[in-house]
């Protein structure tokens, strides 16, 4: 991923999925998503639309190492569990449409089993359930966007990046995405958020990750909040056009409503 970014630490995103697909190459993972509770996975639409799902795996940090280890001795810290979960059900948003401007681009993956939430790599990302929370102003804010999708230079990261990128105003966003627009042509940037800069960004293959702003959680101090699942963006990552995010607290009540214990 993720254009200028830095190597997560080993739990420092436990909500991180990885979602497997059935390829003529054997089982490849090629989008990314969120645990939002041990059940469901929040993820974008064209991640989870008319493709061979195979699975979620909970818990990686290093896809080509087992265990996953870091630091040095005597400080070295290794982690070997790993949870590859089989998908219930696909639920992409009915109105999504593809590309080329994504228009409700978020989904959710039922798990056939709970997530075991009792190691230390597996954990639950808040969402913006609260109203204060829906309706914070985020344009001038950072965010961490994380995900293995490809770096610049064009690999796909074996290991989970993580970079911090500024949010657009609103305003800002709408007149890069929907310039040479007609009159009267609707505005690309609905229910969608811009982040990103020269050289930060999310990149291909992050695709369905979240776009996380750290702020005040009920009672509980800051926590990650996630505002943002990675949509589409600019062919070249990390160019000066920002990368666009499905917003995701316009679509609290679909999400909540689509979740059965």
């Amino acid at each position: 991923m993720t254009h200028g970014g830095r190597t997560a630490g080993l739990y420092e995103y436990p909500w991180m999925t990885l979602i497997a697909y059935k390829t003529r190459l054997g089982p490849q993972f090629e989008c990314g998503g969120s645990l939002i509770n041990e059940r469901y996975v929040l993820t974008a639409a064209h991640c989870i639309s008319n493709l061979k799902l195979l699975g979620v795996r909970i818990g990686e940090n290093d896809v080509d190492t087992s265990p996953d280890c870091q630091g040095e001795p005597p400080t070295l810290t290794c982690e070997s569990k790993i949870q590859d979960i089989r998908i219930e059900e696909a639920i992409p948003h009915p109105e999504y449409h593809g590309k080329p401007n994504n228009r409700n681009d978020i989904g959710l993956l039922r798990l056939k089993k709970p997530v075991d939430l009792s190691f230390k790599n597996a954990g639950i990302i808040c969402l913006p359930v609260s109203r204060d929370l829906q309706s914070r102003n985020l344009g001038g804010q950072h965010a961490t966007v994380a995900g293995w999708g490809y770096t610049e230079k064009g690999y796909i990261s074996s290991k989970l990046l993580a970079v911090y990128v500024p949010i657009h105003t609103a305003d800002s966003c709408r007149e890069l995405y929907n310039r040479g627009q007609k009159p009267g042509e609707e505005d690309e940037t609905t229910n969608k958020i811009c982040a990103g800069e020269n050289g930060k960004d999310s990149c291909a293959g992050d695709s369905g990750g979240p776009l996380m702003v750290k702020g005040a959680y009920r009672n509980s101090g800051e926590r990650f909040i996630q505002h943002g699942i990675v949509s589409y963006g600019p062919r070249l990552c990390g160019s000066d056009f920002p990368g666009v995010y499905t917003d995701v607290s316009n679509y609290m009540k679909w999400i909540l409503d689509n979740i059965k214990p």
